[in-house]
């Protein structure tokens, strides 16, 4: 899914990354700690915490129902 916005915070809430995914992955380089990620597609919003850890990468995965079809 493409034009996702994404807003990653930090546990105070601090905003650290606002973007637009043009595609289905978006990676983002932030350090080890705890965080709450939203992504809106159209007007759905959700949101997922997540722990990166120390060493090696944190995977977050987001679905939307795909669009009923108009046929």
């Amino acid at each position: 899914m493409a034009d996702v916005q994404v807003t990653i915070s930090d546990a105070t809430g601090k905003t650290l990354v606002q973007t637009t995914a043009d595609g289905p992955y978006l990676l983002a380089s932030i350090p080890p700690g705890r965080y709450r990620i939203g992504a809106t597609a159209g007007s759905s919003t959700k949101q997922q915490s997540v722990n990166v850890p120390q060493h090696g990468p944190a995977d977050v995965r987001f679905y939307w129902d795909a669009p009923a079809s108009s046929h």
